[in-house]
């Protein structure tokens, strides 16, 4: 369960950090390293090997903590967005909409 949850967190890391076309994964691997304190060689494990069925907590704790800071940061520049653009009704209303025909099918 926690290397399906470590991975899972190390992809979500890495989606974030990858910049497209032009960068590699190994230099989002280096600024999640640089950034975060994550060692390089957990996040290859994680990302690389399929058989991996352990690892030391402090890694573990390591990646949590960067990717709660992550979300968190993630959520206050949507909140900034939300803050700093005038909201369109129309797209509201579409949203709304989209949202309540979603809860009704499920």
């Amino acid at each position: 369960m926690h290397v399906t949850s470590a991975k899972q967190m190390a992809d979500a890391l890495i989606a974030k950090e990858y910049r497209g076309q032009g960068d590699t994964y190994e230099g989002a691997y280096y600024r999640l390293q640089s950034k975060w304190g994550l060692s390089i060689s957990f996040i290859k494990r994680l990302v690389y090997d399929p058989e991996l069925k352990d690892f030391m907590a402090s890694n573990y704790v390591a990646l949590q903590c960067a990717y709660h800071a992550a979300c968190v940061r993630t959520e206050r520049q949507i909140e900034h967005e939300r803050a700093t653009h005038e909201i369109n009704p129309i797209a509201l209303k579409a949203a709304d909409f989209v949202v309540r025909t979603e809860k009704e099918e499920g």
